[in-house]
């Protein structure tokens, strides 16, 4: 392979990276609004389960929508306090990837039973 052929090679995988990129982005938009058009049911069906509030905190984790997560769990936990224990470990990990120090310190009390 000559240098000609080895810089179209190049341009070539590297235009091939970034449609698979658009693609996988695309994809994980789909995701996430699918997510959110099947937990807007599950909740309408049965707001009280908290089953339905992990999966979609997993989901979202997963996605890598972090902040939404966070703030969803912090949203959920003001007005179901029965839920914060339960709920608290997706919080701390939440604040734990956003590099929130001082919130995963006061999860992780919380967590411990020192809070």
């Amino acid at each position: 392979m000559n240098l000609m052929e080895l810089q179209v090679w190049q341009r070539a995988g590297n235009r091939s990276q970034l449609s698979m990129n658009r693609s996988l982005t695309r994809r994980a938009r789909e995701n996430y609004v699918m997510l959110q058009l099947v937990m807007r049911e599950q909740f309408k069906k049965k707001p009280g389960e908290i089953g339905h509030h992990k999966a979609c905190y997993s989901v979202l984790l997963i996605l890598g929508q972090v902040t939404t997560a966070l703030i969803h769990v912090d949203g959920v936990v003001t007005h179901r306090s029965e839920w914060e224990k339960s709920l608290n470990a997706y919080r701390v990990e939440a604040s734990w990837r956003l590099g929130q120090w001082d919130s995963l310190e006061s999860y992780l009390k919380l967590e411990r039973g020192v809070a």
